[in-house]
């Protein structure tokens, strides 16, 4: 058996030529006829992951956006609440010190109609206490003078009459 060492280590250039041929058509049909369409669907895909991608940020800013509008809009409403529960609370003050000032003027009309009735009966009480002195008066004299007492005796019975009077 002989084997050709030298034939084994140094390639034949013959069929060298023909594998770099053949490579080189294989090379060429590849970038013919597959390597556009490949190349055209990567783009088109790429298109359509960049595009979903753009479309995904744009989403995500136009969600942070109703995110600070909401946010804008419940402190709004927040300081709107807080506004209208202290002009509650200033109306409801309002309408207790009215209700209370209503009250104490009442009370003092009262008070005033008492006081007008009281006085009224103590005058009413006065002129008949005037009328009973005047009549127990009048009776006292006729007794002096069926007495007909001296002058003495007519001071000393008014001086008495007074003073029961005064008690």
């Amino acid at each position: 058996m002989s084997i050709d060492v030298q034939g084994s280590l140094f390639p034949n250039p013959l069929t060298m030529l023909i594998q770099l041929l053949a490579t080189f058509v294989i090379f060429l049909a590849v970038k013919k006829w597959l390597w556009k369409p490949v190349k055209e669907i990567l783009a088109k895909r790429s298109d359509a992951m960049q595009e979903g991608l753009n479309s995904a940020f744009a989403k995500n800013k136009e969600a942070e956006e109703s995110l600070e509008a909401a946010k804008k809009e419940l402190h709004a409403a927040k300081d709107s609440s807080k506004e209208i529960i202290e002009s509650a609370r200033k109306e409801a003050n309002n309408l207790k010190q009215e209700i209370i000032n209503d009250a104490n003027r009442q009370a003092q009309s009262k008070l005033d109609e008492a006081d007008k009735r009281i006085n009224a009966a103590k005058k009413e009480m006065q002129n008949e206490l005037h009328d009973e002195i005047v009549s127990v008066a009048m009776a006292a004299v006729e007794k002096l003078l069926d007495k007909k007492a001296d002058s003495k005796d007519d001071e000393k019975a008014i001086d008495e009459f007074v003073k029961g009077v005064k008690k």
